[in-house]
């Protein structure tokens, strides 16, 4: 008895959260399908392009980009500022 009451209140409750968030959820589906339908429709038409994988490729080299940090500091030896540049926060 009391697990048939828990049950329908789980339901209850879930069916309360999902109508509350159902407009972020459709969303982000909605966002997600036409990435999908976008990527897909730039590999058909990037099949009858021979220049498409150079294309391809700085697309990639542009998301590898690292931020380059600039630090001033003074040089041990001769004791003149000399601007250093840090790698990926090292």
């Amino acid at each position: 008895m009391f697990w048939n009451l828990f049950t329908t209140t789980a339901f209850i409750i879930a069916g309360i959260v999902f109508y509350r968030f159902w407009p972020a959820i459709f969303a982000k589906l909605k966002r997600f399908d036409d990435q999908n339908r976008a990527r897909i429709e730039g590999e058909v038409r990037d099949r009858g392009d021979s220049l498409a994988h150079f294309r391809h490729t700085l697309r990639v080299a542009e998301e590898q980009v690292e931020a380059i940090g600039e630090i001033e500091e003074t040089d041990a030896r001769t004791g003149v500022p000399v601007k250093r540049y840090v790698f990926e926060g090292e």
